[in-house]
Parts: C-alpha cells; structure tokens; sequence
C-alpha cells in the first residue's frame, strides 16, 4: 500500500519502514504489535534527501528525476520504493503531474511504495485509489513539532503558513 503523508519528519516514516522492512527480512525482531505482518521485498530502493550537486550542474530537480527515473527501471513486484517530497523543487502543477505519472506507472508494474508529499493532487490521487493508503502525521499544534505519531486515512494540512509566521 502506498502511504502518501505530507511531510516534514516523516523521512523518518521513510527510514523506519526501510530498517523495519530489512530487520524482518534478515530474522531480526522488531517492535510491533502481535499480527503485524511485513512484506518481503527483493529491492527496496530510495529518494530521501537532497542529492544537488552543484558542481555538476545537477538541480535538487534533476537529480530527482534521474532517481527516480532509475527506480521506475526496477520497478516489479517486490520492490519497495521510499520516496520523499515527490513531485518537489520544481513548479507545483508540473511537479503534481509528474508524481502521479511516476506513482501510476510505478504502481503499475506492480510496486509498493511509501511517499511523501505536500502537493495536493499527488494526496488526492492516492486518496482515490483502493490500492493506496493515504496518513498524516500528528503535530503539536502549539511548538509545531512532530509527535510521531501516524493517523493512516487521514490527508494531513501542509502547515507552510504557520511556519512562515513563526
């Protein structure tokens, strides 16, 4: 199922889920609940973090799309992408449209994947599919901070205008 949370700290949603994924698999046990239950995958395969590089002429734009160019190639059955801010650094209806060009193929092929995203379209494109799951994460109202806590069939708020306040 894909998990389509707007972002913040939820690289660590993206992080926790590949580490619990890979514990599972190598017989290591993890904390959860009794009848969890934890696909095996045979790739898991990233987009987390700012890869720019400016030596190379390389955007934080460009250098996501060749990422993720490269995770659309493997994408199969079996394979777990963690993608964070997708459709991101770039104009916001280009970048919506990619996404959902990206997550409908991707899905497609047959892969799993947990997102990341404050770009509305890409929420209400999984919102709108019985294949994917959308989440928010739960944030102190009052200091802004993140309580770690993910609510699975909600689409959360970006809070863009409350940080921009502060």
């Amino acid at each position: 199922k894909n998990v389509t949370p707007p972002t913040s700290d939820l690289v660590v949603v993206l992080k926790t889920a590949g580490l619990l994924s890979l514990l599972t698999q190598s017989g290591i046990p993890i904390p959860a609940g009794p009848g969890t239950r934890i696909p095996v995958f045979r790739a898991i395969r990233t987009e987390i973090g700012d890869a720019q590089a400016i030596l190379s002429d390389r955007s934080t734009f460009s250098s996501s799309m060749e990422t993720l160019a490269k995770i659309l190639e493997e994408s199969a059955p079996g394979v777990l992408a963690l993608v964070d801010e997708i459709g991101g650094a770039t104009d916001p209806e280009e970048g919506s449209a990619i996404a959902v060009a990206f997550l409908e193929e991707y899905l497609e092929r047959g892969g799993r994947a947990i997102v990341t995203t404050h770009l509305s379209a890409v929420k209400n494109f999984a919102a709108g599919r019985s294949d994917s799951v959308t989440a928010a994460m739960e944030f102190d109202e009052e200091t802004g901070r993140p309580n770690y806590r993910l609510h699975p069939g909600l689409s959360g708020r970006s809070r863009a205008l409350s940080v921009a306040k502060e």
